[in-house]
């Protein structure tokens, strides 16, 4: 056998979770999928045995149903007791295990059937779905050596989107009888971010425009969308030839690479092309924006479809030029007009959902979402939270792979996603939409109010859209923790002025009997307004955004604080929220600022709103202290938190795995922040999506915080929670969380904890 290659590829589990995505597409069975995983595992990352033991609940026993490398007889098929071997221990314990030397481990049992008794490094993984147990995933090796931390993590990622398989498994005909899938019949598998599931028919983001509609854009007369089209033109024109010059200067570019820019001038440059962009015009009276599209798609079309690999790669090229066009278009236009009407049963499919496309769906009833891209803390995210949209991201090639009006079933719990679903799957779906109803039930009626609480917890709600403020009306919340204007901005085709501001904010609040804590324009990185230029970065996420953006654009900042002021004046309860503060001279400035409006306003000093700040950066945290003297409150936003803390982008497909606010390190930096913020006599809460779940949840009251600013459909989940716990447990849970140095054991412990507490806290999870 050849040496095992210990390195593991950065890229290994994106190889293997695309393998597996693609297998579970295949007209098999369960087993046979599972066979041909367990082989792919083995061969990317040289383990010798890799096998999947799938629990059978009617007989109480682990299954050995598929493995590469052991001995497998379908008349004698290996069958073992929670109780017996280490694969048992596994399953019993619901904990990643990794053992070398096996045989000297006391669980250790002997299959003499299948010839494992070689194998002494030994990686056991439980396939966990909702703190249920489906199986064990298993890798051995003869060697003897020991399991790499990368290793285990890898397995967990795996096994994590096998128990999504082993979840939907009974319920895919194909998976009972193959010869009962039809032709058209696929199964895919993504990343389930929110929602439960939904059915309809697909409209597909594709092209030029992944992010936007086409239908955003209505046209003029033929003579008006020329003119817009030539001045387009015109204008990339004269910009890229003054980058030509300028990089030609500086020679800041090889000779090659400026030649690319030159070919992309010439191209523009091409009467042919323009006159076929004016053809479109004239003969389809479309709009300047889509005869780009259309003329630039079927221009690579045709590249594409060559067997020359040169001219292949030429097609870049004109997408280049496209992009550059619609660019200088949207720019002029200023404005971008309303998504069009949708069919409720509508299923957006795209590369990438951009919060302010969800957002521009205003009360339009999108069943749900699938796209390439995207995070399950990206603004999108948490805009379709709100909505109660179900989403499922990380499909790669969504796009290429489903038709528009296709039936499809998505679910935003394990990932999946069904086209053209039968009737059958489609009932065992909706059966379980009625079980998950009975269970909202009875949280929703025993979370009604905090009557029994052993945990005095102050529940705020989180708002973005009307939606928002419907739902917490519903719930019962009174404040605000949370209202992100930029979703509000959004809705604006520019600019909002100061009065249109004002109105928006005061139909907010109306909805609310205490005080509404507005977060300062947030936008960059992931949240763009349609009518602002941003420049373009290497790393929006740590470029203009946020209160920098504000700090820039000192008179837009004016603008929006006169409007809350205005408000606090005619007896407005509003707290103003400064988001990814890292200096102290950011505050400084806002409260300045907030002194001299209010005296053009008449209003008087001891009339200002409570000034806060969020703790979303490394920075702000190291310097907490320096921060007390010039703000009244702390709002944690563990979303940003995460991401900086861990230095990791929370919605890259390749290590957003990491992203995780059960970090060690993450839950060591929030009980910091309590503590600091506990001394200062400052309220320190938490907005962050992390507060949300009950294991989030459970998490942050141990570390004591004791505000919560949550979606508001996740209130009475919060409450019911609240009624379980005791301060003795609290105790018990905030000396393991923060002495515990691995994520997963972390998560593990809390999942455990709150099935103990009450299985229905597991189901809704």
């Amino acid at each position: 056998m050849a040496a095992r290659s210990r390195e593991i590829r950065a890229d290994a589990h994106l190889r293997v979770l695309a393998d597996i995505s693609h297998l579970a597409n295949q007209e098999a069975d369960l087993n046979t999928i599972l066979a041909q995983v367990a082989d792919k595992i083995a061969e990317s990352m040289g383990f010798d045995v890799v096998s999947a033991y799938v629990y059978d609940g009617q007989h109480d026993e682990l299954v050995l149903s598929a493995s590469h490398g052991l001995k497998m007889t379908p008349e004698n098929p290996v069958r073992m007791k929670p109780a017996e071997g280490l694969t048992g221990l596994v399953y019993e314990t619901r904990r990643t295990l990794a053992v070398t030397p096996a045989s000297r481990h006391p669980r250790f049992k002997f299959f003499p059937q299948t010839g494992e008794n070689r194998f002494e490094s030994y990686l056991g993984v439980p396939m966990m779905i909702q703190n249920r147990c489906l199986g064990v995933l298993v890798g051995q090796m003869a060697d003897g050596e020991l399991i790499s931390p990368a290793e285990n993590t890898l397995f967990e990622i795996i096994a994590a989107r096998l128990a999504g398989l082993l979840e939907v498994a009974d319920s895919l005909q194909r998976l009972r009888s193959p010869a009962a899938k039809t032709a058209r019949a696929r199964t895919l598998q993504g990343r389930g971010v929110c929602g439960d599931f939904a059915v309809g028919k697909a409209y597909i983001l594709r092209g030029l425009f992944r992010s936007v509609f086409i239908e955003q854009f209505p046209p003029g007369s033929p003579s008006q969308e020329g003119i817009r089209l030539s001045n387009a033109l015109s204008a990339s024109q004269d910009d890229l030839s003054r980058q030509i010059a300028e990089l030609g200067a500086s020679r800041t570019l090889s000779a090659g690479s400026l030649n690319i820019l030159k070919t992309h001038l010439a191209l523009m440059q091409d009467k042919i092309f323009m006159d076929a962009l004016n053809d479109r015009i004239k003969r389809d009276k479309i709009s300047a924006e889509v005869a780009i599209v259309q003329e630039v798609e079927s221009i690579v079309r045709q590249f594409d479809a060559v067997s020359d690999s040169y001219l292949r790669e030429r097609s870049a090229d004109f997408r280049e030029i496209g992009n550059k066009l619609l660019s200088k278009l949207m720019e002029h236009r200023g404005t971008i007009q309303p998504i069009a009407r949708l069919p409720e049963d509508t299923i957006l499919v795209a590369h990438e959902l951009g919060a302010s496309l969800v957002a521009g769906l205003g009360n339009q009833k999108v069943a749900g979402m699938v796209s390439e891209m995207g995070g399950e803390t990206s603004h999108a995210v948490i805009m379709a939270q709100s909505l109660g949209i179900p989403l499922v991201t990380g499909m790669a090639n969504i796009c290429g792979l489903v038709s528009p009006a296709e039936r499809m079933l998505v679910d935003g719990r394990t990932g999946f996603v069904f086209v053209n679903p039968d009737s059958g799957l489609i009932k065992e779906y909706e059966d379980r939409r009625k079980e998950t109803a009975r269970i909202k039930k009875i949280v929703e009626k025993q979370g009604a109010d905090a009557a029994g609480s052993a945990v005095d917890l102050h529940i705020s709600a989180n708002i973005g859209c009307p939606a928002d403020i419907k739902m917490a009306g519903q719930y019962h919340l009174k404040d605000v923790g949370l209202f992100r204007t930029e979703f509000a901005f959004m809705q604006f085709t520019d600019w909002p002025t100061i009065d249109q501001q004002e109105r928006v904010y005061a139909e907010f609040a109306a909805g609310f009997s205490g005080y509404v804590t507005l977060r300062t324009l947030d936008i960059g990185g992931d949240k763009v307004l349609p009518y602002m230029s941003f420049p373009k970065e290497v790393n929006p996420l740590l470029g203009l955004r946020s209160i920098r953006f504000s700090m820039e654009y000192l008179d837009l900042f004016r603008q929006q604080l006169t409007a809350v002021l205005r408000l606090v004046k005619k007896g407005g309860r509003f707290r103003i929220m400064l988001p990814m503060i890292t200096n102290v001279w950011e505050v400084q400035t806002t409260r300045r600022i907030i002194e001299e409006l209010a005296g053009k306003i008449g209003l008087d000093s001891n009339q200002l709103p409570p000034l806060g700040m969020m703790i979303e950066t490394p920075a702000s945290v190291v310097q907490l202290g320096d921060y007390a003297q010039h703000v009244d409150f702390f709002s944690v936003g563990t979303n940003d938190l995460v991401q900086y803390v861990l230095a990791v982008d929370r919605d890259s497909d390749t290590i957003g795995h990491l992203y995780s606010g059960f970090h060690p390190a993450v839950l060591r930096t929030l009980k910091q922040i309590q503590m600091q913020a506990a001394a200062m006599n400052k309220d320190a809460g938490i907005c962050g999506e992390l507060a949300a779940s009950p294991a989030g949840a459970l998490a942050m009251m141990a570390l004591g915080y004791r505000h919560l600013s949550v979606v508001p459909t996740k209130a009475p989940v919060l409450r019911y929670l609240c009624k379980k716990i005791t301060a003795r447990l609290l105790d018990e849970v905030a000396q393991r969380i923060l002495h515990e140095p691995h994520e997963v054991e972390i998560r593990n412990f809390l999942a455990a904890k709150l099935e103990a507490l009450d299985p229905v806290l597991s189901a809704v999870s």
